[in-house]
């Protein structure tokens, strides 16, 4: 699903939630390039709503998750560890969950 990447609007954001104590971040298709065949992503910094916890993590968990969520997008910067992430997001509600397994 591609999702139109607006500033502070509340927006529905679908991709893969990459649970990593280093990085963790949500990768989200913005765009195509090249005739339509290269998907572009950004990756996101996720700030999730007080009391969602995702099941049995550990630290040095490396997971993950196909993630539905609602939020609004801070500006474009460098978010996470070493700038990694391109926009903060601050999720209003995860509406669907699932691990994603190789």
């Amino acid at each position: 699903m591609q999702t139109q990447m607006t500033d502070a609007e509340l927006t529905v954001f679908e991709g893969l939630y990459i649970h990593h104590w280093e990085v963790p971040c949500l990768r989200v298709r913005r765009s195509r390039r090249f005739l339509g065949l290269i998907p572009v992503y950004d990756s996101l910094y996720v700030r999730f709503p007080k009391g969602f916890h995702l099941p049995e993590l550990t630290l040095r968990d490396a997971r993950k998750f196909h993630m539905k969520v609602t939020g609004r997008l801070g500006p474009r910067g460098q978010y996470g560890h070493m700038g990694h992430c391109s926009h903060q997001l601050d999720v209003q509600q995860v509406v669907e969950c699932r691990e994603v397994t190789d």
